[in-house]
């Protein structure tokens, strides 16, 4: 859900290349972004308040405690969620790539507050059947992180490139025809 709601702030930011080739197509990708920010940062608040009702007593009353960390996270994923479906609304009217700088920064804080809360959920879920994450002996298997990041460089590069050409693409005709 949250990832929607990514996608569409960056959908927002580059539908400024779209506005200056087609005005139509900008308004649409335009108005499609606002409603993924804003259906996707709703979704997310509702997935993740439904997550926690429904842990065990035992963990909620641990991440419902005044535990300093669960506070400043779960204020900044809540407060990141509310900025983001607020500067949603702006979105609509945004012909220029600063007014993005709000929607952007509370999905970070509001990414950011999402995964120390989910990470505290899950330490409190463990801990009741007696493990502690943080007691582990970690051995890497380098051979499968070196694929990996190969595999992710190469996949960036291939968006990028897709990006590249979606953005100097030129608006087909009626009959599919580039105009």
């Amino acid at each position: 859900c949250a990832g929607a709601a990514g996608g569409g702030v960056l959908m927002a930011w580059l539908t400024r290349g779209a506005a200056a080739k087609s005005a139509a197509a900008g308004e649409v990708l335009r108005a499609c972004a606002v409603r993924m920010v804003f259906g996707g940062t709703v979704a997310a608040v509702a997935a993740g308040v439904f997550a926690w009702a429904a842990q065990p007593a035992e963990v909620r009353a641990v991440c419902s405690s005044a535990d300093p960390v669960w506070a400043v996270a779960f204020g900044a994923w809540f407060l990141g969620a509310v900025g983001v479906a607020v500067t949603a609304v702006r979105l609509g009217n945004c012909d220029c790539r600063k007014r993005l700088a709000a929607p952007a920064a509370f999905f970070g804080v509001q990414t950011g507050g999402f995964v120390v809360c989910r990470d505290l959920v899950r330490d409190a879920s463990l801990a009741r059947f007696g493990f502690d994450v943080w007691d582990r002996a970690v051995v890497v298997n380098w051979s499968v992180l070196g694929l990996f990041f190969v595999l992710f460089v190469a996949g960036l590069g291939v968006i990028g490139w897709l990006a590249w050409v979606a953005y100097g693409s030129e608006p087909l005709g009626a009959k599919g025809e580039a105009v």
